[in-house]
């Protein structure tokens, strides 16, 4: 399933197909250190929030997660 969406983001890139946004609006500012501190709490807990998809010297697709 991911490397047939990994292709398809390949093959016809900037159309967004598999990519969800959404905008949320807040009635007061961020904190943004609060706000950083909290992301990182969240990418150390699920680690596919630090999965990426590169694609090798031959074309082959590699699958990596960051450490924590």
């Amino acid at each position: 399933m991911q490397r047939s969406m990994v292709l398809a983001s390949i093959r016809a890139p900037g159309a967004g197909v598999y990519v969800i946004q959404d905008v949320c609006e807040m009635e007061e500012l961020a904190d943004p250190v609060r706000l950083q501190e909290a992301w990182r709490g969240i990418a150390q807990r699920h680690p596919a929030l630090r999965t990426r998809i590169e694609a090798g010297s031959t074309g082959d697709l590699r699958q990596s997660v960051e450490p924590a």
